[in-house]
C-alpha cells in the first residue's frame, strides 16, 4: 500500500533535523525535558536524541493541516520512558487513537522495551480524513471553479479588501456570505476569495477563506470542514470587541 510519510512533532521542544518544534496540539501543556542519552540501537532510522529526550504529558489531541483527503500516510510514533514517576512496568500506560481509531491500548513504554531512556518506535498506516472530507473538497473545487474568473467573483458581490494597497495576497470579501457562515456553513459561498496578482495585473485564484464564530468549539469546527485539511485561526473582526474563527484553504484544493 503506496503511502506518503510525514514525521510527527517533538513534543516540548524546539525543531530537530527532519522534525519540526511542537504544533498543531490541544489540550494538555504539560512538558517535561531531560538530558539523559537515549538508547536508539532498537530503532530503525531513529530520531534525533532530542525527539526522545522531551515529553507533553496528558490528554492531547493533534490535528495536522493540509493533507491530501483520502491519500495514506505513514505516522511513525517514537517513543521513550523519561518520566522520574516511572520506574517499573505498569507506572504510565496510555492509549494513542488516530482518525478515530484506537492503535494502541494501554501501551507501557517501560514494558515494551525493558526500561528508561530507550527509544521505541510503532508505525501506522492511515488514510486523511474521512470520505466526507473528500467530497467536501470536491464540492468545493466544482463551487470555485466559475471564481477563477475575478469579474464572477464581483458579479456575485465580492469586493476587494483595500484595493489601493499591494498585498501578497488579495482578499475579495461577500460581507452576505461572512454572516451567513454565523449562522449556517454552505461550502459553495466562502467568506472571501483569495487571489494573487499576475505580471501583467490579471487576478489568479489561489484559495478561499471560511468564518464561524469565535465561540466555536473544536468539535463544531470539524464538523463544518475536517480540521485535516486546513487550520482554523481565531482572528479580530473588523469590529472592535469581536473575533471569528477563519479557515483558510489553499491550492491544491483549488481547481487548476
Amino acid at each position: 500500500m503506496k503511502s506518503n510519510e510525514f514525521d510527527l512533532l517533538i513534543l516540548g521542544a524546539g525543531p530537530a533535523g527532519s522534525f519540526a518544534a511542537d504544533a498543531f496540539w490541544t489540550g494538555s501543556a504539560n512538558t517535561f525535558s531531560v538530558s539523559n542519552v537515549i538508547d536508539t540501537s532498537g530503532v530503525n532510522n531513529p530520531a534525533p536524541q532530542s525527539v526522545y529526550q522531551s515529553e507533553r504529558w496528558g490528554t492531547s489531541t493533534y490535528t495536522f493541516p493540509n493533507l491530501i483527503p483520502g491519500s495514506n500516510y505513514t505516522a511513525r510514533l517514537h517513543f521513550a520512558e523519561i518520566s522520574p514517576s516511572v520506574t517499573t512496568n505498569g507506572n504510565r500506560q496510555f492509549h494513542v487513537i488516530i482518525n478515530g481509531t484506537q492503535v494502541l491500548t494501554n501501551f507501557d513504554i517501560f514494558a515494551a522495551v525493558g526500561g528508561k531512556f530507550r527509544a521505541i518506535v510503532r508505525e501506522f498506516i492511515t488514510a486523511a480524513d474521512s470520505a466526507r472530507g473528500v467530497a467536501l473538497v470536491a464540492q468545493i473545487r466544482a463551487a470555485l471553479l466559475v471564481y477563477r474568473d475575478v469579474q464572477a467573483a464581483r458579479a456575485d458581490g465580492y469586493r476587494q479588501f483595500l484595493p489601493g494597497v499591494t498585498q501578497p495576497v488579495y482578499h475579495f470579501t461577500s460581507r452576505f456570505n461572512a454572516l451567513r457562515e454565523m449562522f449556517r456553513f454552505d461550502p459553495t459561498k466562502p467568506t472571501s476569495l483569495l487571489y494573487r496578482k499576475r505580471p501583467d495585473g490579471s487576478f489568479e485564484l489561489v484559495g478561499a477563506m471560511y468564518a464561524d464564530r469565535a465561540g466555536a468549539t473544536e468539535d463544531e469546527l470539524n464538523d463544518r470542514i475536517p480540521l485535516a485539511l486546513a487550520r482554523w485561526l481565531t482572528r479580530n473582526a473588523p469590529r472592535p470587541g469581536r473575533s471569528i474563527a477563519i479557515m483558510f484553504i489553499m491550492a491544491p484544493l483549488i481547481p487548476g
